[in-house]
């Protein structure tokens, strides 16, 4: 007899919402502010990484946090069509419609954090990146403050909490049995979960102490 999973994964709990409910959380003041950080810091990772074709694989619209990337040609894999500008590949993200070997950077913004089958999704990304190409993974890591807000949330079916917060451990493993090669890892947005003036003054020293002493986390 085959028993039931206890907890539900976000995409069987609401199937394809999950696109909708991501973009609404990146619409809010927490999300934006998130947004921000996170391409000021893909802006300092993707400077040094050059080539002919840069992907960028998610949930939701597309983020421009590759924008200023020296890789003109840029490509948006999406699960669901949206209405955008922004070059487009309308494709299952654990089963790429891109041939092998064609990519130079692959750019992972939280889709291992609301796929269903991360490892999928990594043995995928591998496979149409070139020999030497570059694969930058951002994600929510759940040894941080938001990640024990996670833990708080009680198995809360809200975005983001409910989704999967890898660490860089696992992550590192994961790869290391595709014989892909960790170059580092970094953080951003050190404080809690909110983007409400009354807490700013205490984000802003826990970004410099995070800064300095859990960077690397």
């Amino acid at each position: 007899m085959r028993l039931p999973r206890l907890f539900k994964s976000p995409q069987s709990l609401r199937g394809g919402y999950i696109h909708d409910l991501v973009n609404r959380w990146f619409d809010t003041d927490e999300g934006k502010a998130l947004l921000a950080l996170e391409q000021t810091l893909c802006e300092q990772i993707l400077a040094d990484m050059f080539g002919y074709h840069l992907i960028q694989l998610g949930f939701g619209s597309p983020y421009p946090i590759c924008k200023n990337s020296p890789i003109h040609h840029q490509v948006y894999v999406v699960e669901k069509r949206v209405n955008t500008d922004q070059p487009l590949i309308v494709s299952g993200i654990d089963e790429l419609a891109i041939a092998s070997e064609s990519v130079d950077v692959a750019v992972l913004h939280h889709c291992l954090d609301f796929t269903l089958h991360p490892q999928r999704v990594l043995r995928e990304v591998s496979r149409v990146v070139i020999p030497g190409g570059r694969i930058v993974i951002v994600g929510f890591n759940p040894w941080s403050l938001w990640g024990f807000w996670r833990l708080l949330k009680n198995h809360s079916a809200d975005v983001p909490w409910c989704g999967r917060f890898l660490s860089p451990y696992r992550l590192s493993d994961w790869l290391s049995v595709l014989d892909l090669h960790v170059d580092g890892y970094e953080s951003t947005q050190f404080g809690v979960p909110s983007a409400s003036p009354k807490i700013t003054g205490l984000n802003e020293w826990l970004a410099d102490v995070g800064s300095r002493w859990w960077h690397r986390l």
